[in-house]
């Protein structure tokens, strides 16, 4: 008998919760219901009125505090002296080609003290060419590419004494032509989540900024971060990857990009780079005239135990230095109306499974692959799956 009283006691807490609950969603308070938070930039009736990285990330910081939104930029030219660093849920959305993103002229000196690792300031020779809350990089000779160079933002500046936000990764000489430059990312996304930037274009101004590699920069740059989303975007003339995705574990999704005159001093790099074990559609994007050994596009599945999915469709590619595209997976690829034309020295499409694992699957329609290579033996279209 007490047995039964014990379960009968157990049904009857059950059924008053699920009453409860029940309740509380007919009077309407399982969730609370926010209106979607907006911040506009630019111009006299915008929210923030100014035309800089520092107004657009006032704005990205303060709809962070917010738990995510929209910040939206108007239409205007943006001087852009530092990388403008988006976050968790949050989307960065211009007004078209009328919102243009350009980057400042660039500057650069030499150490005169060594910067060694894990510091947060740099002795140089001139700061006059810096100011506080410009994007920075920091290298030497022997440190020079890939995650050797540091990148950071300028936090103070007394007498020739330039201090920054992120620890120094290497031991940087002055002996070993020790530099900093003011090279930097346009728009950056790194350890973020649900994160979209649409509507706008990207000027590099790469003829009077130095080159900066696409481990640690890019016009776009989206490092670690998951659910990616880039929309109606141009880069013009920067100087590195116009475009740099490492978005490991999540899928990215790319329309309507243009990607011309971009340029490296690495061959095998490419103006749009992406790299994840997620699914990756492109669609729409048209790359042309990248420079100095450059792909239109690269796209590498970085976890050999899992396939991704990689879509290509609608998208052109032109005159680049390298092939047009490259796509390296071991899991679905699909081209579909595209068209690779004069693209210098490699393929026109080239497409192959680098890790020993299943084949990749392979379907091509509707495209056409023209006057692609050097005439060394180099194709339209390439497949080795």
């Amino acid at each position: 008998m007490k047995h039964k009283s014990i379960v009968a006691f157990c049904l009857m807490l059950v059924l008053l919760s699920s009453g409860s609950e029940l309740f509380c969603q007919s009077i309407g308070l399982v969730k609370i219901r926010r209106s979607e938070q907006v911040i506009t930039v630019g111009g006299p009736d915008a929210d923030i009125q100014g035309f800089t990285s520092g107004a657009i990330q006032i704005a990205l910081d303060a709809i962070k505090e917010r738990g995510g939104g929209t910040v939206r930029l108007n239409p205007g030219l943006y001087d852009i002296i530092a990388p403008v660093r988006l976050t968790d849920n949050i989307t960065l959305a211009g007004s078209g080609e009328s919102t243009v993103l350009r980057k400042c002229d660039g500057f650069k000196t030499s150490f005169i003290v060594d910067a060694d690792w894990g510091m947060l300031k740099a002795t140089v020779k001139d700061v006059s060419g810096f100011r506080t809350g410009m994007g920075i990089q920091l290298f030497d000779s022997k440190h020079n590419s890939g995650w050797d160079v540091t990148t950071a933002v300028i936090t103070d500046i007394q007498d020739n004494v330039i201090y920054f936000d992120n620890r120094t990764c290497n031991d940087y000489l002055a002996s070993l032509d020790g530099t900093i430059t003011n090279s930097c990312s346009i728009v950056e996304a790194v350890g973020a989540e649900n994160v979209k930037i649409a509507d706008l274009v990207i000027e590099g101004n790469k003829n009077t900024n130095d080159y900066i590699n696409g481990c640690r920069g890019g016009g776009i740059y989206i490092h670690k971060s998951v659910n990616c989303v880039v929309e109606n975007v141009t880069v013009n003339e920067f100087n590195g990857d116009s475009f740099s995705i490492a978005s490991w574990g999540g899928n990215v999704t790319l329309s309507d990009i243009a990607v011309t005159g971009a340029t490296t001093n690495t061959f095998g790099s490419s103006a749009l780079y992406i790299q994840t074990d997620g699914n990756v559609t492109l669609n729409r994007v048209l790359a042309i005239s990248n420079a100095g050994g450059l792909d239109g596009a690269y796209v590498i599945n970085n976890n050999p135990g899992k396939s991704s999915t990689v879509t290509v469709t609608e998208s052109y590619f032109l005159n680049n230095a390298g092939s047009g595209l490259e796509v390296d997976s071991n899991g679905t690829v699909t081209i579909r109306d595209v068209q690779a034309l004069a693209n210098n020295t490699s393929y026109g499409v080239k497409i192959q499974n680098n890790w020993d694992t299943a084949a990749s699957t392979v379907n091509v329609s509707d495209s056409v692959f023209v006057s692609n290579g050097d005439g060394l033996g180099d194709d339209g279209l390439y497949i080795e799956s």
